[in-house]
């Protein structure tokens, strides 16, 4: 196998290659393959349909093989509507919906190709293109890591355009936390050349804000609690009273922000002055955003 050395380190490395006494190898065709991933749907914590691009530089050798690394906040998605593909009815092309992952575009000797991606087994998966029956499969790495690997691929002569399904025909979740994730792809040539490219995906859609959960109070308004996602630097709970249908605000007080459990005792005593009997509510709105929460009590 061939390692492909980066143009940018070309002149170091035959630099040495002269220094050790050897003579510098004859001039081979360049194989510097590229990546590109993008979401349809890049929200958090959902199952999305993605579209990947593989090409090489013109001139390049033909890819043969790759390997499409996500790495492990990706998750892979168990949809009952995505079934395999009978073995017998693959070469036929006659996978039913179910099976389907997603579609392929590409060029072979100058002319445009589509193609099909089908789930073929519990791991495995089949490109249809053109005449080729292109295996893959795919794994989870120790580390978490998700691959999507194909073997065999015809000479192209165009880049290759995988773009999978989304929704019930998912293959991945998306990570659930918001953040710039690197995709990795790794390629072996027609004359077993070695390259890496990578690209990145963005996940968006967080709530940035503390979450509260888990808020009770005992009978009377006596104590309440709370819990929170994470440190916020306190929580404001507000007491509302209600009148003729419409909540009042009667005042606040600052209490803690910790993350996990939160408890504040309550004496029905605020501003100095003791709460009559009547419906109350206490309103909590922790500090750094978040969405405010309320229960009621009643003081008899």
């Amino acid at each position: 196998m061939t390692l492909v050395i980066r143009r940018g380190h070309l002149v170091s490395a035959l630099a040495a290659t002269a220094a050790l006494g050897f003579a510098a190898p004859a001039a081979q065709a360049a194989f510097s393959p590229a990546l590109g991933v993008t979401l349809d749907n890049p929200a958090s914590g959902k199952v999305s349909g993605m579209r990947v691009w593989l090409a090489s530089e013109e001139g390049d050798t033909p890819v043969r093989d790759v390997t499409i690394r996500l790495p492990g906040q990706f998750s892979r998605s168990r949809h009952a509507a995505l079934a395999p593909c009978p073995p017998e009815a693959v070469p036929m092309r006659a996978c039913g919906r179910e099976s389907l992952l997603g579609t392929a575009s590409t060029a072979i000797g100058g002319a445009p190709v589509t193609g099909e991606l089908r789930m073929t087994g519990a791991r495995e998966i089949a490109l249809l293109l053109d005449r080729a029956v292109v295996p893959g499969r795919l794994a989870t790495r120790p580390d978490g890591d998700l691959d999507l690997s194909l073997r065999g691929l015809p000479a192209l002569s165009g880049p290759l355009v995988l773009s999978l399904r989304g929704a019930e025909g998912a293959l991945f979740r998306n990570p659930r936390e918001c953040a710039r994730y690197l995709t990795e792809a790794r390629f072996i040539s027609q004359r077993d050349e070695f390259g890496i490219a990578q690209s990145a995906v963005r996940v968006t859609g967080c709530d940035r804000g503390p979450r509260l959960s888990r808020v009770h109070v005992a009978s009377g308004g006596s104590v309440l609690t709370w819990r929170l996602s994470r440190l916020v630097g306190g929580t404001r709970v507000r007491v509302e009273r209600l009148q003729r249908r419409r909540w009042h605000d009667l005042g606040s007080m600052l209490s803690t922000g910790f993350a996990g459990r939160n408890v504040l005792r309550f004496d029905g005593v605020l501003r100095g002055r003791a709460l009559r009997p009547a419906r109350y509510r206490f309103v909590l709105e922790p500090r750094g955003g978040g969405k405010a929460a309320s229960r009621r009590f009643t003081i008899r």
